[in-house]
């Protein structure tokens, strides 16, 4: 889901991020109420899908399955604030900006 999100949006996914261009990810996670995950968990999650790479579709056990590896996101840093609720539209909104020393 997050990778079409993004997609959508117009960011290239898998995101590539270099010594010399990296990137800053912020992630603010609305939750629905007080039972949820660590926001710090939801970050590495966004980060994880955006830089995974896909090398197709196979079948395994007669199923289809995306098959792929995680990207290198070693040149990112980033941001989460603390969690913040909203109980009738829980979301997290993702900010995607180069990294500008």
């Amino acid at each position: 889901m997050v990778r079409n999100i993004a997609r959508a949006h117009g960011v290239p996914v898998p995101l590539v991020a270099t010594k010399d261009s990296p990137l800053i990810i912020k992630t603010i996670a609305y939750f629905r109420n007080g039972v949820h995950c660590d926001p710090g968990n939801v970050q590495k999650g966004v980060t994880d899908a955006l830089f995974y790479q896909e090398d197709g579709i196979r079948i395994v056990k007669g199923k289809a399955k995306v098959v792929g590896k995680k990207g290198d996101d070693k040149y990112t840093g980033g941001a989460f604030p603390p969690p913040r609720y909203d109980p009738d539209n829980p979301r997290v909104i993702v900010i995607i900006k180069p990294y500008a020393g």
